[in-house]
């Protein structure tokens, strides 16, 4: 689960484990043009979603139930 123990990503999205005094956290960093967002996520709450999402959908396996870069195009055509 890339981005757990050590920073990943690229352009517009990155994520990164972020120790704090509350806790251990995932910081993720969205950006584009016309802003910028940064979320912190508890680092056991992420792990227990992703863990969920991969029964449903394996891990390496995404392109077999979506296909991302047509999603992508309708989104940004405003469909």
């Amino acid at each position: 689960m890339t981005g757990l123990d050590e920073p990943a990503g690229i352009g517009d999205v990155r994520v990164w484990p972020w120790a704090t005094p509350r806790g251990d956290f995932v910081a993720l960093a969205l950006s584009s043009p016309d802003g910028n967002a940064l979320f912190e996520v508890p680092r056991s709450v992420l792990v227990r979603f992703l863990r969920r999402t991969y029964v449903v959908v394996p891990r390496g396996r995404e392109s077999e139930h979506l296909d991302v870069d047509a999603a992508v195009n309708r989104l940004l055509a405003g469909r």
